[in-house]
């Protein structure tokens, strides 16, 4: 398939995913997200491959989130029609959705590294976060500032971070540097330089994907995510 948002580089047993917008700083549009689990699923119905790297093209991994004005104009349909009912209709439907898009990924059955150099803010930084390992270099910068505006945060932020360090950030909207998100376990590992060709053994960056092409890694990654597809059937079943 042909990507219009994205490039998609196959070397041997690993697929790359690259954010392909660097003008926008890789803004996850409904169409660039569209295409990002697109990506995804096909990478992860080739048997060959066993591990898929995404990363952002340009001084940015992802920013933000961009909205069609006909969506945004439908929100405000519903706001103007109900009120605060029809606000907090509009809230726990796009969070209710955005959730099940970024859990996706704990859907796909390959190890997914996410390669974060520069920006990764709001959309993007739910998406580094998701991954199943998270290498940033130094440069890089984490946050979500659309809390200090009308957005909120996501209780995967607790899932996955811990709950002192999601409330830190996510009550202030502050900027997390590299090293300030090795601390909470929001980073995998940390390198003073980008995090490229994280699948060859070459320069300082740390031998992370080859051992994720292991047959016991990938079978245990399937498995995580069977587990996961089973529980949210049963869930959805009650």
């Amino acid at each position: 398939m042909d990507y219009q948002n994205y490039s998609l580089q196959q070397d041997s047993q690993v697929v790359t995913l690259t954010l392909n917008r660097p003008e926008a700083l890789n803004a996850i549009s409904p169409a660039l997200e569209q295409e990002l689990h697109t990506a995804l699923d096909e990478a992860d119905a080739e048997s060959e491959v066993r591990a898929i790297i995404l990363t952002g093209a340009g001084r940015a991994f992802s920013l933000v989130m961009t909205w069609p004005p006909i969506q945004s104009r439908r929100r405000m349909c519903w706001i103007d029609k109900y009120g605060d009912r029809g606000l907090f209709k509009v809230v726990v439907d796009n969070d209710t959705k955005g959730v099940q898009k970024l859990m996706h990924l704990w859907q796909i059955g390959k190890p997914i590294i996410a390669a974060v150099n520069g920006w990764a803010m709001g959309g993007g930084f739910w998406y580094a976060m998701v991954c199943d390992i998270t290498i940033a270099s130094e440069q890089a910068v984490f946050a979500q500032p659309e809390v200090r505006h009308i957005s909120n945060t996501t209780f995967l932020f607790a899932a996955l971070a811990g709950w002192k360090a999601a409330h830190r950030y996510a009550l202030t909207g502050d900027h997390i540097d590299a090293q300030e998100a090795f601390a909470p376990w929001l980073l995998s590992t940390k390198s003073p330089y980008r995090p490229i060709n994280l699948y060859q053994q070459r320069g300082p960056w740390p031998n992370v994907s080859p051992k994720c092409l292991s047959r016991p890694c990938v079978s245990i990654r399937q498995l995580l995510a069977w587990g996961y597809k089973l529980w949210s059937a049963q869930r959805h079943a009650a």
